[in-house]
């Protein structure tokens, strides 16, 4: 079964520009996504509500995304339609309720979602790896034998890309369509019931990914470990965003976090372009990206070790164990 949507009410969205637009233009979260009208009102038995007010009209706002993207989008296009923040949304959400889907086929629709979701990402930094590299320049101009370099990366890259989203617009799209528009039905049970299992659902997952958050840590001097401990984090944001209207999160603990995914980006972007620069071997070009790097990274080490020094982590944990 296939649910259509009727129409969505739209939060703060950036100016029209000259060029195509897209659904979640400008937007910053799932909270700018209303749905029209409740969905499922075929079948015996209620949802879990936070798949009704989070993960359909997601669904839906993907399947109409990814028909504006069209067939072939650029990596400004796809920045721009904020596809993979929708599907980082929906990820905590899917993994609070997996076991409202059949396991084979979750795993199946999953695997679709993280394929999808690493591809864009992956063509999008191509975008950002120019944007970084013209940093070294004072009029942000890269000269002609770089961007040569440059333009045989995003042209190696698109070819990866290509594929994925063809793979995905064929096939992949409607595994994820199909399979998590019909969760199993609860039995029936008292609407405070419902929504008590529904709250601790949600609770648990944030702790899970809590925990993980901690135990992998956000203070390494590793590139690589200091590029986990940022993922990790996200996703303890992408779950606390998914039930941000049910949970009580600190208010100056989300902001903060926030603050620091978006300062460890950063950071990874100049890392990113070192990588590029030295493989390319433009040997004095990646010591300046180094040192901004290196620049970047002490920095935001030491935002980590506030924001741990804090106690955000406690009060964060808080919040869930009262779901």
């Amino acid at each position: 079964m296939r649910i259509n949507t009727q129409g969505f009410r739209i939060g703060e969205t950036a100016p029209p520009r000259p060029q195509r637009t897209f659904l979640l233009e400008g937007t910053k979260d799932l909270d700018t996504v209303i749905p029209a009208e409740s969905r499922f009102t075929e079948g015996a038995g209620p949802v879990y509500p936070t798949l009704g007010r989070r993960l359909f009209p997601a669904l839906d706002a993907l399947e109409i995304t990814m028909d504006q993207l069209g067939k072939h989008p650029t990596p400004e296009e796809l920045d721009r339609s904020n596809v993979r923040r929708l599907i980082r949304a929906m990820l905590p959400v899917l993994e609070a309720y997996s076991d409202c889907y059949p396991k084979k086929a979750y795993k199946k629709a999953a695997g679709e979602l993280g394929t999808i979701v690493s591809a864009v990402g992956q063509f999008k930094d191509v975008a950002v790896l120019e944007t970084t590299v013209g940093t070294l320049y004072p009029d942000g101009v890269i000269p002609p034998r770089i961007a040569k370099r440059l333009e045989k990366t995003h042209n190696q890259e698109a070819e990866l890309f290509r594929d994925a989203y063809k793979h995905f617009r064929k096939e992949g799209l409607e595994t994820v369509l199909d399979t998590f528009s019909q969760p199993h039905r609860l039995e029936e049970g008292s609407p405070a019931r419902i929504e008590t299992e529904d709250r601790r659902l949600l609770g648990n997952r944030a702790l899970e990914l809590l925990d993980k958050a901690e135990n992998r840590g956000l203070v390494h001097q590793d590139p690589e470990e200091f590029h986990g401990g940022r993922k990790a984090l996200r996703r303890v944001l992408n779950a606390v965003g998914a039930s941000a209207d049910i949970l009580a999160w600190p208010k100056e603990d989300v902001e903060a976090m926030t603050r620091l995914v978006d300062g460890l980006g950063v950071a990874q972007d100049s890392f990113i372009a070192y990588e590029w620069l030295e493989k390319e071997g433009l040997h004095a070009e990646a010591t300046k990206m180094k040192a901004e790097y290196d620049a970047r990274h002490q920095a935001e080490i030491q935002e980590a070790q506030r924001f741990i020094d804090s106690g955000a982590f406690g009060r964060l944990r808080a919040a869930a164990e009262l779901a």
